[in-house]
């Protein structure tokens, strides 16, 4: 406000209220501390009016900041609705569904949400609808991003198209796809408040998204979340970088990413999408018939017949995946009998061998299927907000059980603090002496960790000459393999 258009009428009260007196209803706490000065100058006839003139100003001035609302004082879901200009295309999803609304308006809750800019939304093809809409939504949940949710919502609820469809299929239809917009709104929550510094202290977090139907054991799923110290940023799930971190609310806090986080799948099928890295492994799964062991579909006719839906697999696994390189450090003679008609016990037995049956492990968390306990502080636990303040190194080693004959993978999971900078830690994942290339991918249905190498069994087999027993290796596989394979 400009001082021009301040009235006489304002500095009456302003100057009476200096005066050192509560003739005017006021306590005596209400009269300011004036300096001798201040003091002078109101007794000056002279500079009274222009001491009043300036402190009318500052009073003013006041108002209007307090008029102006402390931006850390809204609420997530208020924060985002005033910056349309970004955020306006995930604001209109979660305006569909109540719940997620109500949880990002909650001023007493305390949780994380990464916001999906505008930017990382492409604009929808408008177009005339055609098609079966059972169809559509049947699409729309096996690739259920925030992409193709916001474009499916334009394109079918905002262009008001018509059809020869009865009103409980148009009501049936709209609650799926507001089911699938749910579930992945709360792929990008926390059900904490983590700030950038507290997110880099973690490889994965956990989401606020529990699958439904068995998937993951009723655990939530998580994130993972990679560093890179120079510049400071943060990528989440491998694809989508933080692009402004720790806006804070009253609520917790609202991370901007550059694209939309996509609910993992399974463990096979996220092995399908690099095909340059892991068709060796897949195609090797689908030869011996273990599909089942890695992965977590719905089965649209078992669901039929039973009314409900019925999905298939492993609902809670770990898979240590071999790289098209790992088998190809392997002997060429031994690569050609695995995948002949004559390897398949084999090839089935080392595939096997990868597997961590009713098993999800992360380097920061371990579950096993039927428990519930927190074994060891530090690992196996989601409590990363301590971690700040203290020192996340842990070294912890555990022997699991794999998918065939109860044989047992050791396990060795060290993090340590490089520098004393928050975020700045090492993981080094070690399976069989062998460290993994890439760990921590959330699926679905687990976890799933790279390695360089195939793993080669603890198997020791009778010397040919000396009779002593000794650990063969992948070059004189010839001598054990197929024993072991065949071993209870």
């Amino acid at each position: 406000m400009k001082l021009s258009t301040i009235t006489p009428l304002l500095l009456v009260p302003l100057a009476a209220r200096a005066l050192p007196t509560s003739k005017w209803g006021k306590s005596s706490n209400d009269i300011p501390e004036l300096s001798v000065a201040e003091w002078e100058a109101i007794h000056n006839p002279s500079s009274a009016a222009s001491y009043a003139y300036s402190k009318a100003a500052e009073w003013l001035s006041g108002q209007e900041q307090d008029d102006v609302t402390d931006d850390s004082e809204l609420t997530i879901w208020q924060l985002l609705n005033k910056d349309q200009d970004k955020y306006s295309k995930v604001t209109k999803l979660i305006s569909l569904i109540p719940k997620a609304k109500e949880v990002l308006d909650d001023r007493d809750g305390s949780i994380t949400f990464f916001a999906p800019e505008n930017s990382g939304i492409p604009d929808p093809h408008h177009h005339h609808h055609h098609g079966d809409d059972d169809e559509s939504l049947a699409n729309l949940a096996q690739n259920p991003t925030i992409d193709s949710l916001y474009a499916h919502h334009v394109n079918t609820f905002e262009s008001h198209h018509d059809n020869d469809d009865d009103d409980e299929k148009k009501r049936r239809r709209k609650e799926i796809f507001k089911f699938i917009v749910g579930e992945v709104l709360k792929y990008h929550g926390l059900p904490e408040a983590l700030t950038a510094s507290e997110l880099a202290s973690n490889n994965s977090v956990a989401t606020a998204l529990i699958p439904k139907f068995g998937a993951n054991d009723g655990q939530p799923l998580r994130l993972r979340v990679e560093k890179q110290l120079v510049p400071p940023s943060l990528k989440l799930n491998f694809y989508s970088t933080v692009t402004k971190s720790d806006i804070k609310a009253k609520n917790g806090y609202i991370h901007s990413v550059a694209k939309p986080l996509l609910p993992p799948p399974s463990v096979l099928d996220a092995a399908f999408l690099f095909p340059s890295k892991f068709s060796t492994f897949t195609s090797a799964i689908q030869k011996v018939g273990g599909e089942g062991a890695v992965m977590w579909q719905y089965n649209k006719g078992e669901s039929d017949k039973a009314k409900h839906p019925v999905f298939v697999g492993a609902p809670a696994v770990t898979a240590f995946v071999p790289t098209n390189e790992a088998f190809g450090k392997l002997p060429e003679k031994l690569v050609m009998f695995l995948f002949s008609p004559f390897g398949t016990q084999c090839l089935r037995a080392v595939l096997q061998y990868h597997i961590l049956p009713s098993s999800v492990l992360f380097t920061e968390h371990l579950h096993k299927v039927g428990s519930h306990h927190k074994e060891k502080r530090g690992w196996i636990a989601d409590e990363v907000k301590e971690m700040m303040d203290n020192d996340p190194s842990y070294h912890v080693e555990v022997d699991l059980p794999t998918l065939f004959n109860n044989t047992k993978l050791h396990i060795v999971v060290d993090k340590s603090r490089v520098v004393p900078v928050p975020g700045a830690i090492k993981t080094k994942l070690t399976v069989n002496d062998i460290e993994a290339s890439t760990y921590d991918i959330p699926a679905l249905n687990g976890a799933v960790h790279v390695l360089p190498e195939v793993l080669k069994p603890h198997y020791k087999h009778p010397h040919k000459i000396t009779g002593e027993l000794v650990e063969g290796g992948w070059e004189n596989w010839e001598d054990w393999l197929v024993e072991w394979a065949e071993s209870v």
